[in-house]
């Protein structure tokens, strides 16, 4: 386990979902010795109606979550994430151990947190169990880069309630897509605020732009999805962006 996990809320299929993963340990989970994935799921008593935990059970899974975390360590294997959708909450784990020491884990958490698991496991020599089931997409990570900035204004006293300038920022391969792209943003009535050249760079074309919009996490996801989208028709990079912190 590492110290750099990831959230981010999605959708599977139609429903509400949520996960949270172990960003770090990309690099070296390949190469993991244990290609058995076990999946312990947590049956919500009480989900709120679009079947994620209240308030009510967040602690309680949070603490069956550190306890097959441990259990997993323990017993020389890994606890890589979970995904929670739908009334459950899954925790993926790369477990090599016995049966006998996985029903006494399912006993202690009912005895000490009233909860049963379900618990699956198969052979899982490509990793899907994190590459395909929790490890996001690159519409994903832009979610996650969107709740960053959203979480940051939050904390810094922005309700997120105020249209305001928002600043964006895209690299390209040569000139021709950047004026391709800026066609694009005409049409989608942003502004351009600046150009720049960097031959450092891998994609030297800059272009810094803006538009008024509300900086609510699914407001301005729908935007930076859609900047992402022709930001890659015109073999480009979509770089995120900022805005002001505003206070009621």
């Amino acid at each position: 386990m590492s110290e750099h996990w990831e959230f981010f809320p999605c959708m599977v299929g139609e429903s509400a979902a949520s996960i949270a993963y172990d960003h770090g340990i990309r690099e070296s989970i390949d190469d993991f010795a244990v290609d058995r994935l076990v999946q312990f799921t947590l049956l919500y008593k009480a989900p709120a109606e679009n079947g994620l935990p209240t308030n009510e059970e967040f602690d309680v899974a949070v603490d069956i979550e550190d306890q097959l975390e441990a259990f997993a360590i323990e017993n020389g294997g890994i606890y890589v994430g979970r995904l929670t959708v739908d009334g459950k909450r899954i925790f993926n784990t790369y477990l090599d151990t016995d049966e006998l020491a996985i029903e006494r884990i399912k006993r202690d958490i009912a005895a000490t947190h009233g909860y049963s698991l379900a618990v699956t496991h198969r052979d899982d020599p490509e990793k899907q169990g994190y590459w395909k089931e929790l490890f996001p997409t690159a519409d994903d990570w832009q979610m996650i880069q969107d709740l960053k900035v959203t979480q940051h204004l939050q904390e810094n006293g922005d309700s997120l309630t105020k249209p305001r300038r928002v600043d964006h920022w895209a690299y390209f391969e040569n000139r021709a897509d950047v004026t391709q792209f800026k066609e694009w943003l005409g049409e989608q009535q942003f502004n351009v605020h600046e150009e720049s050249e960097n031959a450092d760079y891998p994609k030297p074309f800059g272009i810094q732009f803006f538009r008024t919009d509300l900086p609510d996490l699914y407001e301005i996801n729908s935007v930076t999805f859609a900047i992402r989208k022709a930001v890659t028709r015109f073999s480009g990079t979509y770089d995120g962006w900022e805005t002001s912190v505003e206070r009621d």
